[in-house]
């Protein structure tokens, strides 16, 4: 008997090593492992949220290398017009920062800042924070196009993706615990840690097809779901980050 389980084993770690390779090699990207996983929730999304954070040295060192660096990030975005940043000088940064608006319910955060002292007076670093409250999110067609951009430069960004979304009413703890756990299987996700509060579910995960992940309490995490009853909406949000959330639920 014992021989025959080991048998059966043996085939579903092959079937279980050949979907990661496939996952790692067919150009799925993080962002769309992450949205099918939360549309196939069931929740209304509402909002997407994606940040990349970089630095640079011996680029972005004139105003001339800053003007044409934010306008290509602009175009590939798909700004709305005229592109003019704020000036930003203080005691410990010079740059710019550029809010910013493309397509329909789409803005978006640019910053640029070289600091003045220190160490890292040859380095600039750059932010770009966009935000799309449409209900179909472009993440992937998003990502693929500033990429472009920060590469030219040589720029390699940590890149941080978050979904909010809701479902009406209030959901019992039972039904938050059966929308994550399906989350995390369509993500092929294993808990690394959680709490519950009250009316807060917060779970950490970590996921071979996301990738890139942080350290937590001495483990790898890159896969974070929140669930919250909102009393005063009558509303149960959901937040769904790679690697982590980083907004305020």
């Amino acid at each position: 008997m014992k021989s025959k389980g080991f048998l059966i084993i043996i085939p579903l770690i092959f079937i279980l090593i050949l979907m990661t390779i496939i996952m790692k090699f067919s150009g799925i990207s993080p962002e769309s492992t992450l949205l099918k996983a939360f549309t196939d929730s069931g929740a209304e999304i509402i909002s997407s949220e994606i940040t990349f954070t970089g630095s640079c040295i011996d680029k972005l060192e004139t105003a001339a290398e800053v003007k044409k660096f934010y306008i290509g990030i602009c175009e590939a975005i798909g700004a709305n017009k005229p592109i003019i940043p704020d000036i930003i000088d203080n005691e410990n940064f010079v740059g710019i920062e550029l809010n910013n608006g493309y397509g329909n319910n789409c803005n978006y955060t640019l910053k640029v800042l070289k600091s003045k002292s220190g160490s890292d007076i040859d380095r600039c670093y750059v932010t770009l924070y966009i935000v799309d409250s449409s209900t179909a999110p472009e993440l992937t067609n998003i990502k693929a196009r500033t990429m472009d951009i920060f590469t030219e430069y040589g720029i390699k960004p940590g890149i941080n993706t978050c979904l909010t979304g809701r479902y009406p009413g209030r959901l019992e703890n039972s039904k938050m615990n059966e929308i994550c756990t399906g989350i995390f299987k369509r993500t092929s996700a294993r808990k690394v840690d959680g709490i519950r509060e009250n009316n807060l579910i917060s779970v950490s995960a970590y996921s071979k097809s996301m990738r890139d992940s942080v350290v937590v309490g001495g483990k790898d995490v890159n896969l974070n779901f929140a669930a919250r009853y909102n009393s005063y909406e009558d509303k149960t949000y959901i937040w769904l980050a790679t690697p982590l959330i980083t907004t305020e639920y």
